[in-house]
């Protein structure tokens, strides 16, 4: 196949990265949305929750809590000791409600 005399640049070719780092920007975009809608950050400002008692907090199956509490576990936004999820330092000051940040 005639090219022009072009050779196809390394940018030319197809990488799925691409696609799949946006697809992963917009879960992570999504789970944030979900945990700020449902005031996680604000229900754990007191101090660790297990999944029940965090979702019981929000008004969220235990089930679907855990999976977003580690979901948000993984980049750091939450920190996990046994069965009970806290706030990260970032967390506690720019995602809590009762910050004055």
């Amino acid at each position: 196949m005639h090219n022009g005399g072009m050779n196809p640049s390394p940018s030319d070719a197809p990488n799925p990265q691409q696609v799949l780092a946006m697809l992963s920007a917009s879960q992570q975009t999504a789970a944030l949305v979900a945990a700020i809608q449902l005031d996680m950050f604000t229900a754990l400002a007191d101090g660790p929750l297990t999944a029940a008692a965090l979702g019981a907090k929000i008004g969220a199956a235990e089930r679907g809590t855990r999976s977003l509490a580690d979901y948000l576990w993984i980049p750091g936004l939450l920190r996990k000791q046994e069965d009970r999820y806290s706030l990260s330092p970032t967390a506690q000051v720019f995602l809590n409600r009762h910050s004055p940040a």
